[in-house]
């Protein structure tokens, strides 16, 4: 893990794509080509204070990144049990209306605190937890709904980011494919 964050992106897309060529020839045609784009991907949250540590191998960096690949994505999660499939729709619904690919990331996250107050969660998680009986759930059971059906699961680098190299059409579609 040490090891690959100290590897630049550039030097990591062409450790995975040789990986690929020789051991995942699928992998290898959704990683061809698409330098500038793999590059990003690789680089999400490597940057931060905090660096994300959670490559270890190729095969293992290729599964971990393939939701940005449509031909791999799938939702392998369910619903936190805070959210019903009917909010989940009303979520996923008012975040599209809402959606501006334009927005920076503030802004961005401002919209996802007004859909959450919205419908009765949480604004801040302490607030849910000091009160559960106020709240459907908090911003972070919302936010949730928006990431599975972004990426599919619920852990994820920063969503804003991702959405920023899906693109606005591909977000868009994910959120208005997305079925709970």
């Amino acid at each position: 893990k040490d090891c690959l964050l100290r590897v630049p992106a550039n030097a990591l897309y062409d450790f995975l794509l040789n990986w690929a060529s020789e051991y995942n020839k699928s992998a290898w045609a959704a990683l061809k080509g698409n330098r500038k784009t793999v590059e990003a991907i690789l680089d999400l949250g490597r940057n931060d204070a905090k660096p994300r540590k959670d490559f270890v191998s190729a095969s293992q960096i290729f599964e971990f990144i393939q939701y940005f690949f449509d031909d791999y994505f799938t939702i392998a999660e369910s619903l936190p049990t805070e959210v019903s499939g009917q909010d989940a729709g009303v979520i996923l619904s008012r975040y599209a209306s809402t959606y501006s690919h334009s927005d920076d990331q503030g802004f961005w996250f401002e919209k996802i605190r007004a859909i959450t107050a919205d419908l009765g969660y949480a604004v801040k998680p302490k607030d849910y937890k000091n009160n559960p009986d106020q709240y459907k759930g908090h911003v972070g059971h919302v936010s949730t709904v928006i990431r599975l059906a972004l990426v599919g699961r619920s852990q994820s680098p920063d969503l804003w980011e991702i959405q920023q190299i899906l693109g606005e059409a591909r977000t868009l579609q994910r959120i208005k494919k997305a079925a709970f």
